[in-house]
């Protein structure tokens, strides 16, 4: 057994999703686990592409791909693709540490202990909002063999693990299950940047895919206390056909689309911004709460999911399904004052820092250690 623990990641993420919020997480996690002298980290890759800003420290393998053989050609009749053949061969052949997926993957590892990490059930718990049959089957199926894998089972919140325990109660009941909030990165320092509008402004940040309940927040808008102030949603690309449809029958001329932008221009909108708006139907997680208090913002926020569990006190709450409610949250929230909120802010978001998370990590690692 080596002094260092081995902890084996495989980059499913990053083939997925090179620039999501999911492969921050991750990268940030490899950041702070870096830091720490007794892990050796590797990351598997399938390809010759490795994300950016990778710490020096990970050392990066590529994952053995075999010719395809008759027992592969077998497989696949039964819809079992060849990269879980070939990733059973791989990391099957490792006999020492830990296995932790980036995303929802699974294979055979005798050697290695499983360390799952479950960022939310949207897709169990609100399939009305993904209405791509196949695509949604895919995804729980996927989820759900790494729960069945699992050793440990991670959940970013209390909420998703509660929502964790009413999906797959008979499953995880002989599991450890932990919990293990996310960071947030160090505020970026965005003084004398410009405003992104002309005009006062709510914010709203991220995807706008159903369960996120963007459509309310455009309905939302043209109620009569906010009709001084715009909205600017940032980073989910360009308007759908049905969005521009909505707000120019709700709104037109007051919401400010920036379909993506870089790090400097995110710390500005929410810098400039008279509050911050979260109206999802869920939440896994909820990284925009913390993010507007950092820049000392105001925030409307629902009750859905893990929000409340990681906005605490400071969110003006409502009913995600209201949209009267919604509107008098957002302008409420607006108008607040801020003076003695920065303080506090800065004490509540000492619980949610990546060195934390990554101790956490680190701890379930030595602990659930694997040797064959």
């Amino acid at each position: 057994m080596s002094e260092k623990v081995p902890v084996h990641f495989d980059g499913s993420i990053f083939h997925r999703q090179p620039h999501g919020g999911i492969s921050r997480v991750f990268l940030n996690l490899f950041r702070e686990l870096a830091c720490i002298d007794d892990l050796e980290l590797n990351l598997h890759l399938w390809t010759d592409h490795q994300p950016a800003d990778l710490p020096a420290e990970i050392k990066v393998h590529r994952i053995e791909v075999a010719p395809p053989s008759t027992t592969d050609r077998v497989l696949s009749r039964f819809g079992i693709r060849k990269i879980q053949s070939d990733g059973n061969r791989y990391f099957g052949k490792l006999s020492d540490g830990i296995f932790h997926s980036t995303y929802y993957s699974t294979f055979e590892t005798p050697g290695l202990a499983q360390v799952f990490t479950l960022h939310d059930l949207i897709f169990e718990d609100f399939p009305e909002c993904f209405p791509d049959d196949q695509h949604r089957a895919k995804h729980i199926g996927e989820k759900t063999d790494c729960i069945a894998a699992a050793d440990v089972i991670v959940s970013d919140s209390l909420a998703t693990q509660q929502r964790l325990i009413h999906h797959h109660s008979d499953t995880v009941v002989e599991k450890e299950l932990d919990i293990v909030h996310l960071g947030v990165d160090p505020a970026i320092d965005c003084t004398g940047s410009d405003s992104p509008w002309d005009k006062a402004y709510v914010l709203h940040v991220g995807s706008r895919h159903p369960h996120k309940n963007f459509d309310r927040l455009i309905e939302a808008m043209s109620h009569p206390q906010l009709l001084d102030l715009g909205l600017v949603s940032f980073g989910g690309g360009e308007w759908s056909t049905s969005e521009a449809r909505l707000i120019s029958q709700h709104c037109d001329g007051r919401v400010k689309c920036i379909a993506r932008g870089s790090d400097s221009e995110l710390a500005a909108a929410y810098k400039h911004a008279n509050a911050v708006v979260v109206p999802s139907i869920s939440e896994g997680f909820g990284l925009p709460l913390l993010e507007a208090m950092q820049h000392n913002v105001r925030i409307a926020s629902s009750r859905g999911g893990s929000l409340p569990e990681v906005g605490g006190d400071f969110p003006v709450y409502f009913d995600h399904d209201n949209v009267t409610e919604m509107a008098i949250a957002v302008a409420e929230a607006s108008k607040r004052e801020t003076c003695d909120f920065q303080q506090q802010a800065a004490d509540h978001l000492a619980n949610f820092s990546w060195k934390n998370t990554a101790r956490k990590y680190a701890d379930l690692y030595r602990i659930h250690r694997r040797c064959s």
